[in-house]
């Protein structure tokens, strides 16, 4: 059985900023997940309202490789 990949989806809505659409994005990733003949290799887990210091948390948990994606629309 091969290895599970971890996919860790951060996400943050800063005070004083437009609300984002966060819920409806991490929804989708799930959703193109499951529908793709991979799904079984992959570990989707998710924190909220992430502060810098979850960040380091996170991160210390597991380090193989990194990938990050940006939304400030």
């Amino acid at each position: 059985m091969q290895e599970k990949t971890t996919i860790l989806i951060l996400t943050a809505n800063p005070k004083n900023t437009r609300q984002l659409r966060l819920d409806e994005e991490v929804r989708d990733i799930r959703e193109a997940l499951e529908r793709s003949s991979f799904c079984e290799r992959f570990d989707v887990q998710e924190r909220r309202a992430v502060r810098p210091q979850d960040m380091q948390q996170a991160f210390g948990m597991r380090r193989n490789r990194c990938r990050w994606a940006w939304n400030f629309n």
